[in-house]
């Protein structure tokens, strides 16, 4: 992309209204903000949107080139919904690393390298699962939680009515017994301790730190 006078214009609004990644959402006081299951479409569509997935945990809308939009989260990392391109599979290209170990480069780990951001690892998709509502054991999403994910993420919603073993997206961390496997996450449940073969096809959704 040449750096034209014409493309800066094009690209200032937005680039005025960037959330500067790393820095947490502000604390904001009850009663400010809505519930994220409540957001709009209009709402979404709004650079600088905020809403509340719990008490006192907030999501910001935000867009950066190349990553286009996605959610500031509360520790402020930025999180895409899944990726338009077909499903791949997640070999690593430098040799299968050891068990339990993070996936350092395959076609899953690329596409989100191509927009700046991460393939996200096992402990990750815990900690966005743990800004939504669980159940009374603690593990998996209640059902607030899972229509306040789909509400966020959409398209990782829409996963859901895929055949069994397409139902998820991949993360970048193997399993502690076998590399041959890695970990992925999904809906309805927010489930992370689920595995999928490396060699197999699945979605992207990418997060950036």
């Amino acid at each position: 992309m040449t750096k034209s006078r014409s493309t800066r214009l094009l690209f200032a609004p937005l680039l005025a209204s960037i959330w500067i990644v790393g820095q947490p959402c502000p604390a904001t006081r009850a009663g400010e903000v809505k519930s994220c299951r409540e957001m709009s479409e209009s709402d979404r569509a709004q650079i600088g949107f905020q809403c509340e997935t719990i008490p006192g945990i907030f999501f910001k809308r935000v867009a950066f080139l190349h990553f286009g939009l996605g959610w500031q989260a509360h520790d402020g990392r930025v999180w895409g919904d899944v990726l338009s391109q077909p499903p791949v599979d997640n070999l690593d290209f430098l040799g299968t690393p050891p068990a339990g170990q993070q996936i350092r480069a395959s076609r899953a780990v690329a596409l989100c390298k191509a927009i700046g951001a991460n393939l996200p690892t096992q402990p990750d998709f815990e900690i966005l699962k743990d800004y939504f509502s669980h159940n009374w054991m603690g593990s998996f999403l209640d059902k607030n939680g899972e229509q306040t994910v789909k509400k966020l993420f959409p398209a990782l919603g829409k996963l859901e009515s895929q055949k069994p073993g397409s139902q998820g997206v991949w993360s970048s961390t193997t399993f502690p017994k076998t590399a041959s496997i890695a970990y992925v996450f999904k809906l309805p449940d927010g489930n992370t301790q689920a595995g999928q073969f490396r060699n197999q096809p699945l979605h992207v959704m990418c997060v950036k730190n």
